[in-house]
């Protein structure tokens, strides 16, 4: 068995983390919308289970504007549009690591991605597991601020 110059396992890891926490930061835009909506979770998967990320913040957003409620809730969902859909946001992140084509040269501990969904991270790019820990970590902030804002008004976050 040959070594993991890549810390590929490390790698696999922190990606299924990220993953998780993302789909639960999803799960958290969602219940926002569902309660704004005053619809259960069987509809509220109908209206927003295939939407992206982003039309979902944006939706959430516009309904708290259009009810004129929850200010600090909308105040924290408009801040993760600004700042995690920037190519340095955690949006955009956890797009470059899911979806990149990891490759390396033989021997080469570097790792390169690629991503192709996106014409602004096309270009070949180093990838180091620090820039894939951050990413975590800037999700994992993002759900432990939204939980307590969300179960103090009572929209469900379970």
């Amino acid at each position: 068995m040959s070594e993991d110059i890549h810390n590929m396992e490390l790698r696999a890891k922190l990606t299924g983390y990220i993953c998780t926490q993302y789909s639960y930061f999803d799960y958290l835009v969602s219940n926002v919308i569902w309660h704004i909506l005053k619809i259960d979770k069987p509809v509220g998967m109908i209206v927003t289970g295939a939407m992206d990320i982003r039309p979902k913040i944006e939706m959430a957003i516009s309904l708290l504007e259009h009810h004129d409620i929850e200010n600090e809730i909308r105040s924290t969902l408009q801040k993760f549009k600004n700042n995690a859909s920037k190519e340095n946001g955690f949006i955009s992140k956890r797009n470059k690591i899911v979806h990149g084509i990891f490759s390396s040269r033989e021997g080469d501990s570097a790792v390169m991605v690629e991503a192709h969904r996106k014409k602004s991270h096309r270009e070949r790019h180093e990838m180091d597991v620090e820039y894939i820990q951050q990413c975590y970590g800037e999700i994992v902030a993002a759900n432990n601020e939204l939980v307590p804002l969300l179960e103090s008004r009572g929209i469900n976050v379970h």
